[in-house]
């Protein structure tokens, strides 16, 4: 697989991730399940004000941190081959907050 971007990519990790983020700006940060730091509240505020984009590969929950719905990816595995599949595909209304004229 080939990546054809104009923003520079990095990995995250280790003990010193907060002397790191404050300064990389406009990257693209990928994040392994494996650094403990990513379900720190720490880490999310780190997030929530930085200019960074930030892709998590986890089978954990995070809470903390801010995604986007259109964004949610399960790997599904066949045999030795592996691929993406978006798990979240669209968004509708549930509830209406019109009533219908009543």
């Amino acid at each position: 697989m080939e990546v054809i971007c104009q923003r520079p990519r990095r990995t995250l990790g280790g003990n010193d991730w907060n002397l790191v983020l404050p300064n990389l700006h406009q990257q693209i940060i990928f994040l392994d399940e494996e650094n403990k730091f990513v379900k720190s509240q720490e880490f999310a505020a780190a997030v929530k004000v930085s200019d960074n984009y930030f892709v998590s590969v986890t089978r954990e929950d995070l809470p903390n941190l801010p995604y986007s719905v259109e964004e949610i990816y399960g790997i599904h595995t066949s045999g030795k081959y592996h691929d993406l599949k978006k798990t979240y595909n669209e968004l509708y209304l549930i509830y209406s907050t019109c009533d219908g004229g009543h």
